[in-house]
């Protein structure tokens, strides 16, 4: 999804943050279905993951940018809806990154307000992220013709343990910071998508509110189907999963 394209810029915003949120997540928890949705009501900011290592490298390099502040500064005016406000999705690693090696950002995007986004059914969501990291397509076209991906047990428990471990990092950080997210599951977003928007906006405290965008978000294409259903009922019929894989450390998984 090519949305942090300067084509999916916001107007041009020179005032001060009026409201930071972030959207606590792992990956293929919802988080990118939550934000775009927002970002479609025009008064959420433009939600991505601009604290991705990778994307900050990608977005510095597009802009020649060398400072933090640069970089700050970018997000504000290109990405912060009319009403002041900038959103964010982020990994725990990369929130613990933002906070421990770029203090001047934190200190700026510190959330006011988190929405933890988390899911139910961890072994539909590691096969989603096994599938989509071996394809390289998180969010296929529509009409494009996914590749055929093997079925790996190993693999798919590798990515059950990371999301654990990202949610166990989670909960140690609202510890830590002492703040108390909204909680919101991917079964609940999917199984009623509006009505779970207009929650996050009631608890943002913008309600209602709605600006156009002057352009149209990419359409999202799921890539559940019914081999991953097969794939689920394989993984959980092994009995290698009915004793819980050992803890490792959060990093990402090859």
């Amino acid at each position: 999804m090519q949305t942090f394209s300067p084509l999916f810029d916001l107007p041009v915003y020179a005032g001060a943050f009026s409201l930071t949120y972030a959207i606590a997540c792992t990956q293929r928890s919802g988080s990118t279905l939550l934000a775009t949705s927002l970002w479609r009501r025009g008064v959420f900011g433009a939600p991505a993951s601009y604290f991705n290592p990778e994307i900050m490298e990608h977005y510095r390099e597009r802009h020649a940018l060398t400072t933090d502040k640069d970089y700050l500064e970018l997000l504000r005016a290109r990405r912060t809806s009319p009403n002041g406000v900038f959103g964010y999705k982020i990994l725990a690693p990369h929130f613990l990154s933002l906070l421990d090696l770029t203090p001047y950002l934190f200190g700026q995007v510190e959330p006011n307000k988190i929405i933890y986004l988390a899911r139910r059914n961890e072994v539909a969501q590691a096969i989603s992220l096994y599938k989509a990291e071996h394809t390289r397509s998180y969010f296929p076209e529509p009409g494009e013709v996914m590749p055929e991906v093997p079925y790996d047990f190993e693999a798919i428990e590798r990515r059950v343990v990371w999301n654990r471990d990202c949610n166990r990092l989670w909960a140690r950080i609202f510890q830590a910071l002492d703040v108390t997210p909204y909680v919101l599951f991917y079964e609940d977003l999917v199984a009623d998508l509006p009505a779970r928007v207009e929650e996050v906006a009631d608890f943002l405290g913008l309600g209602t509110q709605s600006q156009p965008l002057p352009y149209e978000l990419p359409a999202l294409r799921r890539l559940s189907n019914s081999i991953s259903v097969s794939w689920e009922d394989r993984f959980r019929s092994d009995p290698r999963f009915a004793a819980p894989a050992e803890t490792a450390s959060a990093q990402r998984v090859a």
